[in-house]
């Protein structure tokens, strides 16, 4: 009986004593790493006589951006103290974010360790467990690959801005062109307007040129025979109208003249201006479809097209009415130098 009671005291005994298991006298000398989704840690402990700690900090950590890792190590100083202990961080002189010492206080739980401090804008909490360098890297490897994941995702969404922005700056091309067609098909359209109503008019002022020429012609004809009624040049009534004819034919010499000069300019400038206007405007409409159709994507009707159509079916009705201003043209002119070769006729006539 008392064996067992022994035996029951020794197992307490053991369970109330078992922080000492990982005392003064265990060694807690090893390798602590943990990590979470942006950083990876790494403590490297040597306990020594006395408790004395060495050894090293490792950090990997995920930029602010997440395309890169940075990597540290610093040393490390401590004393054990039990299951308690105390690490100093110690800068190691490069150009890291550490500029100076850091004081760490820990619990140590054999398998594991607990880590708590701050300094110098270096904040620590950590909870890390023995492990090794290998699977440390294997940890950092796994932040660089999140990393280059990071800037293969980068890369790509700026090629995809830089595509977009390519495209937009070809539709912004394709819309200025387009729109620059289409200032021209109003432009000509008015311009088309306006020239059939200047040739409808040049028309309308052939016709009356070419009756003026034809009534001076008739009016003088009378003249003369009014004349020759009251005996000729030579009497008295009969010379007033021969002055009067040759005054007629003086004050009618600007305004024939003028006639003769609008047929020429209309001959020489207007019908080739006009002729070669109509050409310019034959694939216009051909252009402005195969632009909005192909190279800007679009289907059914629009406005560019409309006004396009309304150029493409004035042009052959304004190149009837050149055509016809051309023939009246060439009547005119034909009248008048008849007309012309008359009235010198009857002016002489009026002389003898």
């Amino acid at each position: 009986m008392k064996k067992i009671i022994l035996i029951v005291m020794t197992v307490v005994g053991v369970g109330a004593g078992a922080w000492y298991f990982f005392g003064p006298g265990s060694d807690m000398s090893g390798t602590y790493i943990g990590r979470n989704s942006r950083q990876a840690f790494l403590i490297h402990i040597v306990q020594g006589a006395n408790g004395k700690l060495s050894g090293f900090y490792e950090k990997a950590a995920l930029s602010s951006g997440g395309g890169s890792v940075n990597q540290y190590n610093f040393p490390l100083t401590g004393q054990r103290d039990d299951e308690t202990f105390t690490i100093t961080i110690l800068p190691n002189g490069l150009a890291h974010f550490l500029v100076g010492s850091v004081s760490l206080s820990g619990l140590y739980y054999g398998a594991s360790i607990n880590l708590s401090g701050q300094g110098n804008g270096f904040a620590v909490n950590l909870n890390l467990t023995k492990g090794n360098s290998y699977t440390y890297s294997k940890y950092v490897a796994g932040l660089q690959n999140q990393a280059q994941a990071m800037q293969n995702m980068r890369a790509q969404r700026a090629e995809a801005e830089r595509r977009q922005a390519a495209l937009q700056a070809r539709a912004n091309a394709q819309a200025l062109a387009a729109q620059n067609l289409q200032n021209r098909i109003t432009t000509d359209l008015n311009l088309m307007t306006t020239a059939r109503t200047t040739v409808a008019i040049r028309l309308q002022q052939l016709g009356s040129d070419a009756e003026k020429l034809r009534s001076e012609t008739a009016k003088m004809q009378a003249a003369l025979e009014q004349e020759a009624a009251l005996g000729g040049p030579e009497s008295g009534q009969g010379g007033q109208i021969s002055a009067e004819i040759q005054q007629t034919n003086m004050n009618e010499a600007d305004a024939i003249m003028g006639i003769h000069d609008r047929l020429v300019g209309i001959e020489q400038n207007g019908l080739p201006a006009l002729l070669k206007y109509v050409k310019a405007n034959d694939s216009m409409c051909e252009r402005l479809n195969a632009t909005l159709t192909t190279e800007l994507s679009f289907n059914g009707p629009k406005a560019e097209l409309d006004d396009c159509l309304k150029l493409e079916n004035a042009t052959p009705q304004f190149e009837n009415q050149v055509q016809r201003l051309m023939v009246a043209y060439q009547n005119v002119f034909a009248t008048w130098n008849a007309e012309n070769g008359k009235q010198q006729i009857i002016i002489h006539e009026s002389q003898r």
